[in-house]
């Protein structure tokens, strides 16, 4: 099978649709003879991500989503999950493998009812103390028949959370391919001042306010310029 021929109508659950992914979902749905549905809700407003974005080629179910709490007492409830995949009918969900997503076993019961399989996708599982939320995840996650995740790191974790290795898949976190040749070569910066570069989201949790006291704090002559 080759990577444009996915012969699977397929479903995929976010919490949110950032736009930098869009385009790897629209991909996606290109290699997937029976098309793919994504279902995704918005974020909080502190988050700064957006509103959904637009797919062209992938199918959009918006989600009603219900943010609970916050910090490591955070739950989101999606209101129309279980709609959706009446409606779409996938044979292979993808869902956020995330347990603060109330509503994913829900999801998960719907489709194994009917024999059909779901891969979870997440960054990973760092290590909780022994007690009920930690055989909680391990029951939660032990109902996927497969994790996808974004480092060898990532992939540890779930196994020490007792997925078995062979069930386990490392997809770096990129969509692009790695760059051909030889890495071009910049200056050292204006006046051989050096640079620090940042590339994210404009958050609060980011602390850029931190990195810009820390780079202002050093003496002139060691003082880097900071691109965001």
């Amino acid at each position: 099978m080759s990577v444009s021929d996915i012969p699977y109508r397929l479903g995929l659950q976010q919490r949110v649709l950032a736009p930098y992914r869009a385009p790897f979902f629209d991909a996606l749905a290109g290699a997937c003879s029976k098309g793919l549905s994504v279902f995704a809700g918005t974020a909080r407003p502190e988050e700064t991500i957006g509103p959904p974005a637009a797919l062209e080629t992938a199918a959009f179910y918006p989600a009603h989503n219900l943010h609970l709490l916050s910090g490591r007492f955070y739950l989101c409830w999606q209101f129309g999950l279980l709609r959706w995949l009446h409606d779409w009918q996938p044979e292979v969900l993808v869902a956020e493998a995330n347990p603060r997503y109330a509503h994913t076993p829900a999801a998960l019961d719907w489709m194994q009812r009917r024999g059909r399989p779901v891969i979870g996708w997440g960054l990973g599982a760092p290590p909780t103390a022994a007690g009920w939320r930690d055989r909680s995840r391990r029951r939660f996650l032990a109902r996927f028949d497969a994790m996808i995740t974004y480092s060898q790191k990532g992939a540890e974790e779930y196994a020490q959370a007792g997925l078995h290795p062979g069930r386990i898949f490392v997809a770096p976190n990129a969509v692009a391919p790695r760059p051909q040749g030889e890495a071009p070569l910049h200056g050292a910066g204006e006046a051989g001042r050096p640079v620090v570069l940042f590339v994210g989201r404009l958050q609060p949790r980011k602390r850029v306010d931190l990195l810009l006291r820390a780079c202002a704090a050093l003496p002139a002559e060691r003082r880097p310029q900071v691109w965001i």
